[in-house]
């Protein structure tokens, strides 16, 4: 029962979906506006959508190059259209509740902006290069705008900024997860960076692009250059488990959740 609920958090992509949450979380303290923990549950269940729908997709090919999550897929295949119908109808019951217009509208694009995503727009990394990387950051991006949506309030250009770090973040974790996809990528002629320079090149690039990433972080608050740290630990972890490296990068938004909350203690 633990391997199985462990491979479900692994492959079923919940990992991501925390960390979406956690980006709400981090915005709301550092704004000083409330957590609202039925929030966080809305966006995780907007992303497990996605992933969940994503995944279900692209089950013939993950069957050659991911093996294991297709395997753990595959247990319960026949009910992923009962599970996303489930999770749909909990997004809509929510904001049924909520009753706030913005908020709905801004969830129903991004919905349909999300399931998109696996329908048509991943595919335009064959001619785009890292357009999937870039789609997706921009989707984590937006989340920063949810508490100000939720609490009715204005989007400051503090917010537009931390959503444009949000989204520089998103890529660099985007370009790690293709490390362990380039088989899979390769098969759709997808042009990642791990697939265009090489898995060592685009490595030392993102060392690079990180260390700039945190210096421009740090000029929301000097404790968020410790991210490089977290990152150069993590990449030198995908010298050799790719994977692990993988979840420990989208595990950061946990790290940016606990510096936020002390630079409200400090």
């Amino acid at each position: 029962m633990l391997d199985r609920i462990k491979s479900e958090i692994i492959h079923a992509g919940h990992i991501q979906c925390i960390g979406a949450a956690l980006i709400v979380a981090s915005t709301s303290l550092f704004f000083n506006l409330p957590v609202v923990w039925t929030l966080l549950f809305l966006v995780y269940l907007l992303f497990y959508t996605f992933y969940l729908f994503n995944r279900a997709m692209e089950l013939p090919i993950d069957l050659m190059t991911n093996p294991e999550r297709t395997k753990h897929l595959l247990l319960y295949k026949s009910k992923i259209p009962i599970i996303l119908f489930i999770s749909i109808t909990l997004i809509g019951l929510f904001l049924w509740l909520v009753n706030n217009y913005t908020l709905t509208i801004f969830t129903i694009f991004f919905l349909f902006f999300g399931v998109l995503y696996t329908l048509k727009f991943k595919s335009l990394t064959r001619y785009i290069p890292l357009f999937k990387n870039i789609y997706v950051a921009f989707c984590f991006g937006i989340l920063v705008f949810y508490p100000f949506f939720y609490n009715q309030t204005k989007i400051t250009e503090a917010a537009l900024f931390f959503s444009s770090v949000v989204f520089l973040k998103v890529i660099l974790i985007q370009i790690l997860a293709d490390f362990k996809d380039v088989d899979s990528d390769k098969i759709k002629k997808l042009k990642t960076l791990p697939v265009l320079f090489g898995k060592d090149r685009a490595l030392r690039l993102l060392t690079i692009f990180s260390f700039l990433f945190s210096f421009l972080f740090s000029f929301l608050h000097p404790l968020f250059f410790l991210t490089f740290i977290y990152n150069l630990s993590t990449y030198r972890i995908a010298r050799e488990r790719e994977k692990t490296a993988y979840f420990l990068s989208t595990g950061e938004f946990f790290i940016w959740f606990l510096l936020a909350y002390i630079t409200k203690i400090i």
